[in-house]
């Protein structure tokens, strides 16, 4: 993989992909305990005598004591990160004959949780959702993560795939069960105890991960955050290259980018105050009537201003989502105000194409490395990749039975605005857990969809919050959230300067205006199922 430069653009369009950034405080934590129960041990002598240990399957390979502010270096594919307080970093290997391979910090004061961080795309690793583990062992937690199998990057051509279905497994489902297992059965050997509550954390190929423990492994974890969550991963990548064919009738230079921003524009200007405030945002896409033949060409004129015939029916379609195979309804299109995202992902050159839905095609359903998007075939293709990899990778069980009957709790966001997996995607999976669970979702299940907000983040609206305090205080409180405070900070660093926040509300209700307070701040919107069309006529 090429050594990526923070300051590109190309980077900053790929670290937008990683978690949401969580506002989080620090705990005054008790200090860890031998695993005998008796008076503390020197947490240093106690972190390096786990090297070479076996546990729960595998060998830990290194343990070594890391000092607040020191520089972690080499977690997979990141270079170093900075400790954010004193901790054990433990390194082990599977002893299976897989290739999983597991990253845990055990801070010395420790809050009695655990937490599995998700990775993102076709991971082989934490890749720079480094952020959220970060944070979340500031916090005091015990925190694990793996490559799920294979070494590779976030866009890892996904050569790993072809031949080998066991690597196949590790990756859709198993290697987070395994790890789970192993982080804490170490939590209760180092620390004493068994965590209080475990959790688990991701968006996008981490959101899928966070499905698919509450699908397929229902007690490993108390509490599921799952971002953006690619679930359905072999209908999501289909529809990529689905797309990428239809981007084809806008110019391929820059006047692309020229008329995917008037198309924007003419959106904004039809449907930005559905939410009673003009402020950049679609609020709710569903409830946005614009018509495209208000931005057609006229007179045969061809300007950045406007739509060909070939482009409007383009973006129709788009609009509309992908038929795929034999499947009688759409999967869910691309939301009206996720424009400007598009050319970085739905393009054949884009990320969404070229770095994951080809190398999935190629090597997970194909296994021919001279298979092209020239060969996809939406009903062949995606019949293949279904019957092969349905069960073990796409996350779309709704039957999560075993998991609400012991108290779990799954929370599920979205952005709006995320050109990469359409929130409806998120809203089909969970009308699906509605018509399967019935009521008992009410209790245990949350959507959120969050306005303005690009692929785990970015974007115009706002999107920073403590993730990980909401679903410890729905666990450990047994009361949903009925509204989650989002704000959009400068820079979009928690650090920065806040410019304003707003409520984010259980799906299918949305925020809207009380016409009155300052439109800057939260409290001035309420929650409401009224979602009546109030765009501009």
């Amino acid at each position: 993989m090429k050594k990526n430069d923070s300051n590109t653009p190309d980077s900053k369009i790929l670290l937008s992909l990683y978690g949401a950034v969580l506002a989080i405080s620090t705990f005054s934590l008790p200090v860890a305990a031998d695993s005998r129960g008796d008076s503390p041990l020197n947490f240093k002598d106690q972190c390096t005598s786990y090297e070479g240990k076996k546990i729960a399957g595998a060998t830990i390979q290194s343990a070594y004591p890391v000092e607040e502010g020191d520089k972690i270096k080499r977690i997979f594919l990141i270079k170093k990160i900075v400790a954010p307080l004193d901790l054990c970093r433990v390194q082990a290997t599977t002893t299976d004959g897989s290739d999983i391979k597991i990253e845990m910090w055990l801070p010395e004061e420790w809050n009695g949780k655990f937490l599995g961080q998700g990775g993102g795309g076709i991971n082989g690793g934490l890749n720079n959702t480094e952020s959220d583990l970060v944070k979340a062992v500031e916090k005091g937690y015990a925190g694990v993560t793996s490559n799920l199998g294979h070494d590779g990057s976030l866009f890892s051509p996904g050569k790993w795939a072809n031949g080998s279905m066991d690597k196949v497994i590790d990756f859709g489902h198993r290697a987070n069960h395994v790890v789970a297992n192993f982080g804490k059965s170490v939590v209760s050997d180092f620390y004493g105890r068994a965590p209080s509550r475990s959790y688990f954390q991701g968006c996008s190929g981490g959101g899928r991960e966070a499905l698919m423990a509450a699908q397929k492994y229902p007690n490993d974890y108390d509490g599921i955050i799952a971002g953006a969550p690619a679930g359905d991963m072999s209908s999501l990548f289909s529809a990529g290259l689905w797309n990428a064919t239809r981007s084809h009738r806008f110019p391929e230079t820059d006047s692309f980018t020229d008329k995917i921003e008037a198309l924007n524009a003419a959106v904004l200007q039809h449907c930005d105050e559905i939410d009673g405030v003009k402020d950049g945002i679609v609020s709710h896409p569903p409830a946005c009537n614009f018509d495209l033949e208000s931005i057609r060409c006229t007179s045969g004129k061809d300007t950045d201003e406007c739509l060909t015939e070939a482009e409007v029916a383009a973006a129709k379609e788009l609009y509309a989502g992908a038929k795929l195979g034999s499947e009688e309804i759409p999967f869910p299109g691309l939301p009206k105000g996720s424009e400007l995202g598009w050319s970085s992902f739905i393009t054949p050159g884009g990320i969404g194409a070229k770095r994951l839905a080809i190398p999935y095609f190629r090597w997970f359903v194909a296994g021919d490395s001279d298979w092209s998007i020239q060969e996809f075939d939406v009903k062949s293709d995606y019949d293949e990749a279904k019957a092969k990899l349905g069960d073990i990778i796409d996350a779309t069980n709704p039957d999560l039975s075993g998991f609400i009957a012991r108290q779990g709790k799954l929370l599920i966001t979205h952005g709006w605005e995320d050109p990469a997996i359409p929130a409806g995607a998120s809203i089909r999976y969970f009308s699906s857990l509605q018509s399967e669970m019935g009521q008992a979702v009410d209790d245990s299940v949350r959507l959120y969809l969050m306005p303005g907000v690009g692929h785990c983040g970015g974007g115009p609206g706002p999107s920073t919050f403590d993730a990980l305090d909401v679903i410890d205080k729905w666990v450990e409180e047994d009361t949903a959230p009925e509204k989650i405070v989002v704000s959009k900070f400068s820079d979009d660093a928690a650090e920065g300067k806040a410019v304003f926040s707003r409520p984010i509300c259980p799906w299918p209700q949305i925020a809207k205006y009380d016409g009155h307070g300052d439109a800057s701040l939260e409290t001035s919107f309420v929650c409401t199922s009224d979602v009546t069309d109030a765009s501009v006529q």
